[in-house]
């Protein structure tokens, strides 16, 4: 059994209403919709994640993949209902299995958010302590998984909130995940701060807020850091944009077509340094794409390069 002092239980109504720990948790995760556009609420990211610790801090191990799952099932359903629309119109789909596939498709994601919070509790147990301690490096394991496993699905991070956010001037130095620990810190630390304050620890606990908030105030001075260096050498440039309509994008008598479009777009443009095609210019698996890929390196230039999608 674990020594570590605990925080002095919340006195509030989800503690014994546990309908309304729910509510707080999918309304928590669908807040963090909110941090990108067009709302850019940013502010919205660490309270969310403080109101997901209210409720999870002090639960049962057993209790929190459900919590982890709610909390994911929020985020998603707000923010990626939008597969919807590529499910039902782009993939001519009945809008009854349409909706299912898009409802598996949310609660699948969330199960990233339920797992990770599980294997919080595995780490954790009973000690709240340490499981403010290990919440960020939770948070951001999810996260990970979620844009790893299964080729990933790397959206609706908290750190991308903050492309236009206080915290952007970070990302050249921390990437994104860099971003979202920062954000999950603040969050513990806020709940630390609440904690050290009822045992009556006031330094301590501004002390911890402070700390917490100095990437908050450094971030916006380092956006005016130049992280990178201008060539002297002019580079060239063509991007290419078929602008294939939707309907035909996968449909197997218009692939061909597609490609040969975009090989004649490029026609004048194979000495060009850069050339960048759309993410879906080749849209067949890679197995079978041989001969265009080979097209594609017999006409560029010795120093040319083309990014492309496959």
């Amino acid at each position: 059994m674990s020594h570590d002092p605990q925080p002095p239980p919340l006195k509030l109504p989800f503690t014994t209403r546990k309908w309304l720990g729910a509510a707080i948790l999918v309304i928590a995760g669908a807040l963090q919709t909110l941090t990108f556009s067009p709302f850019y609420l940013w502010w919205l990211g660490p309270l969310s994640v403080f109101l997901i610790l209210l409720v999870t801090v002090h639960q049962a191990p057993d209790k929190l993949f459900r919590s982890g799952w709610l909390a994911g099932l929020g985020l998603f359903a707000s923010g990626a209902s939008w597969i919807y629309v590529s499910i039902s119109e782009h993939g001519n789909t009945s809008v009854p299995l349409a909706i299912v596939l898009m409802v598996l498709f949310i609660a699948g994601l969330a199960l990233f958010h339920g797992l990770a919070f599980w294997f919080w509790g595995k780490l954790a147990k009973d000690s709240a302590p340490r499981r403010l301690l290990l919440f960020p490096a939770i948070w951001l394991l999810g996260d990970w998984l979620r844009g790893w496993l299964l080729t990933g699905f790397p959206w609706l991070y908290l750190g991308t909130a903050h492309t236009d956010g206080p915290l952007a001037g970070l990302a050249p130095l921390t990437g994104v995940h860099g971003i979202t620990f920062w954000i999950t810190v603040t969050a513990v630390a806020a709940y630390g701060a609440w904690w050290l304050f009822k045992l009556d620890r006031k330094v301590t606990a501004g002390a911890v807020l402070v700390a917490a908030l100095l990437p908050w105030l450094i971030a916006p001075a380092m956006n005016k850091a130049d992280w990178t260096e201008l060539s002297e050498e002019p580079v060239s440039f063509a991007a290419m944009q078929g602008n294939i309509p939707q309907q035909i994008k996968w449909d197997p008598d218009f692939l061909r077509d597609q490609i040969v479009a975009y090989l004649g777009m490029t026609e004048a443009h194979w000495q060009t340094d850069l050339i960048l095609w759309p993410e879906t210019a080749i849209p067949i698996p890679q197995d079978q794409a041989g001969k265009v890929i080979d097209h594609i390196r017999e006409q560029l230039g010795e120093n040319s390069t083309l990014i492309t999608g496959i």
